[in-house]
């Protein structure tokens, strides 16, 4: 398309093309002119006036001179997506599709809409359609292979689009939403400071690996929102907890560099954001939350020093919104969980709001619910279809990944380079033609694969994170590797919590759809995986009854064992506490209906799920029946000592006889030692109001304990006075994603146990 030039003045944007559109709406839309596949759900809505139609894409590299490169126009209706799911059907009903046969180039940089368009029962007002919108970029020029490694060369290929603004219109030229960051800055301005600053925010630029999204409304909580996760308990919900200024730790290059040891407490703290970045100095929020010690993180000089008020809560484009985009350096992180902590708050009190600044719960989530499509994983070869794999080969034969923090993966045609090669530290490698750590150094890992915008989805009836998830889902499966290579790496450890949770929300949220990932996909991939776990570890730990360490921890204390690679004369837990993730992965599979799906078809997958609870029976609740609960990441013995045969004889042997999980050797009240006690705490609860229908003799005991310890923490808090006292008192560490859920009103189906 000819370039043509327009100046912008505000909001108030024409140009030739919305005039003709104006002209051209008393006519049939094209987009209606060929009928899409109808489809179960019933009937998609029709367009009102108000209607995405039209996206101009604006060159802001000159602000005096803006350039319209273009515009694109929905054209293409294409098949509705619909959900196979039931349930999700239901909430939903048929998702109108309308797509483009144009893009528009911003220099070497290809940019196209997509629309989605849902009955007004998905709004919370109820009054008009839901309208939603997700921009997609693609490189192009000599990044022949887009976004294939093989051709990919960070010093020549800019992962950044020049300064640009778009603006939508409906069919009669009136502006709906302009495009560019909250305070009207062209999106990648120059301006915009790439780099922790005590004198400027940071505020990271656009990368061509995120995407654009818009909604006019917001989408309505599902009503099945308490099956899927009825909330926290009250216990859970408590002010006081993980609001230390050292609860989380956390690592973004461009703030910190990319290995842990430059990692920063405080750094993406929820509870002490403000809504927009600010500098990295002392800051004082006009809405105080009394659990929160200001001083430490305005403490010149401090380990948090500034840290919690380098990102903000809200979404604009390119912001971290205290989502966690550099995952593997080590240290617990609000979004560490099964489920964000930010959904979970919101989910448990809709109506809730943050101490700090008296934030509503739903603001808080509509901005952390975009920024998932800041996460730099967003990649297509097509921007007109949003297409990068076919949902077979998404969940069968994936792409992969080559960067990784962790090592491994080779470039290719069919493999993605990330930025993730930074243990050594920031390098000259990591950085782009112009210095900026080159996609901001965004790259997930297995260990940490934790994210998946079908959270809000299934919760939340937002269709684009339906397309999200599958982006997410497709990351995970790069980067995970076929089974057949070997699963005993994973078994019992968190990657296999996080493999197991993008399964599960991809098998609730699956479509047919070109744009979805089909369930029947989806089975056979999870499937083949749990087929992998049977040949690996249930034979040789069930029927072979082997006898060497692994296998051994296995049937007697529930955990892998290893020789530890720092220590010859110990064993140590392949998995520890941290593998407990698992524990809401199977809350989740329950109430949607997954598990008993799974279950229902017998054989090696019902055996592989049913070892599954064994093993982590095995060690959480021998842990709180038959020990002072005090085995936080792993089970340490000596390689040449007796070999326990069950966590009782465990703490006979060698477990800590003063200490408890809460007190020390002297019976004085301490605060937890990690993480991961909340994770396997969380199971115990979940075992017991999930699973009823599988019995164990242990069970009680484990909850009687388990509840004393936590009720002696609950105690202390009642007792502590003013808040500073009661957040020192209280748990550093279990935030909201962690905390014991509220038993089910309705339970899910068991399948046939």
């Amino acid at each position: 398309m000819q370039r043509r030039k327009f100046l912008i003045g505000g909001a108030a944007l024409t140009s030739l093309a919305a005039l003709g559109n104006a002209h051209a709406a008393d006519k049939p839309a094209s987009k209606e002119s060929k009928p899409p596949r109808p489809s179960s759900s019933g009937p998609a809505p029709a367009l009102t006036a108000d209607a995405p139609d039209t996206f101009e894409v604006w060159d802001w590299t000159n602000p005096e001179k803006p350039l319209l490169e273009g515009t694109i126009k929905l054209d293409k209706r294409i098949d509705d997506f619909a959900y196979e799911d039931a349930d999700m059907a239901a909430e939903n009903g048929s998702i109108a599709v309308y797509q483009s046969t144009q893009s528009v180039m911003l220099g070497d940089i290809e940019v196209g809409f997509t629309m989605f368009a849902a009955d007004k029962r998905n709004t919370e007002a109820g009054k008009e359609p839901l309208y939603q919108v997700l921009g997609a970029f693609a490189h192009r020029g000599s990044w022949t292979s887009y976004p294939a490694s093989d051709t990919f060369d960070p010093k020549i290929h800019t992962t950044f689009p020049k300064p640009f603004k778009v603006v939508m219109k409906n069919a009669g030229g009136k502006v709906l939403h302009t495009f560019q960051m909250q305070d009207g800055l062209p999106i990648n301005d120059p301006s915009l400071h790439q780099w922790a600053s005590a004198t400027q925010p940071l505020r990271p630029k656009l990368s061509v690996f995120m995407m654009l999204p818009w909604q006019n409304t917001r989408p309505r909580a599902s009503s099945r929102k308490n099956l899927y996760f009825p909330g926290l308990t009250a216990d859970g919900l408590r002010p006081s907890s993980a609001k230390g200024h050292y609860s989380v730790l956390s690592c973004e290059p461009p703030i910190t560099g990319g290995y842990g040891r430059n990692s920063m407490n405080g750094l993406a703290n929820i509870y002490a954001a403000p809504r927009w970045p600010l500098p990295r100095k002392g800051y004082g929020p006009p809405v105080r939350d009394p659990y929160i010690n200001y001083v430490e993180f305005n403490r010149n000089g401090g380990s948090a020093f500034g840290a919690a008020f380098i990102e903000g809560w809200d979404y604009e484009p390119g912001s971290y919104s205290t989502h966690n985009w550099y995952t593997a350096p080590g240290g617990p992180r609000f979004d560490r969980c099964v489920i964000p902590s930010v959904v979970a708050l919101w989910a448990s009190q809709p109506s809730g709001r943050r101490l700090q600044d008296n934030v509503p719960h739903r603001d808080w989530l509509d901005g952390w619910a975009m920024a998932y499509f800041n996460h730099g994983n967003h990649w297509v070869r097509d921007v007109k279809s949003m297409h990068l794999m076919t949902s077979r080969d998404v969940m069968l034969n994936p792409w992969g990944l080559v960067g990784n923090y962790y090592g491994g993966g080779s470039i290719g045609p069919r493999s993605v380079r990330i930025n993730g090669s930074q243990r050594d530290g920031t390098t000259e490698a990591n950085h782009d033609r112009n210095g900026n750590i080159w996609a901001h150094g965004w790259a997930r890992d297995a260990l940490h694969s934790y994210c998946n915008a079908g959270w809000i989805a299934l919760l939340l009836n937002s269709p684009i994170h339906a397309i999200g998830c599958r982006f997410d889902t497709a990351n995970q499966m790069m980067m995970t590797g076929d089974p057949a290579n070997g699963i005993r790496d994973d078994y019992m450890v968190r990657s296999q919590a996080w493999r197991w949770i993008h399964y599960t929300l991809a098998w609730k949220l699956a479509s047919r759809h070109p744009l979805g990932l089909a369930r029947e996909d989806i089975e056979n991939s999870f499937i083949r995986h749990l087929e992998q776990i049977y040949k690996d570890v249930y034979v040789p730990q069930v029927l072979e009854k082997k006898d060497d360490p692994y296998f051994k921890g296995l049937r007697n204390i529930g955990q892998p064992m290893i020789n530890h690679s720092g220590n010859g004369s110990m064993w140590i837990g392949q998995g520890g506490g941290l593998g407990y993730y698992m524990g809401h992965v199977l809350q989740l599979m329950k109430q949607t209906g997954f598990w008993a799906a799974l279950m229902s078809r017998g054989g090696h997958v019902r055996d592989v799920l049913l070892l599954q609870l064994r093993n982590m029976d095995q060690f959480a609740l021998g842990l709180h029946a038959d020990t002072n609960g005090t085995v936080n990441v792993a089970i340490v013995f000596p390689k040449d000592g007796v070999f326990p045969d069950s966590m009782a004889h465990y703490h006979a042997l060698y477990g800590n006889k003063n200490e408890d999980m809460f007190t020390d050797d002297k019976g004085k009240p301490i605060n937890d030692r990690d993480v991961s006690i909340h994770a396997i705490a969380q199971y115990v609860y979940i075992r017991r109001d999930y699973f009823p229908e599988i019995p164990h003799p242990k069970l009680a005991a484990a909850i009687s304990k388990l509840d004393a310890r936590l009720g002696s923490v609950t105690a202390r808090v009642a007792a502590a006075g003013d808040p500073e006292k009661k957040r020192e008192a209280d748990h550093i560490y279990r935030y909201p994603g962690l905390a014991p859920i509220k038993a089910p009103e309705v339970l899910g189906p068991s399948g046939k146990a």
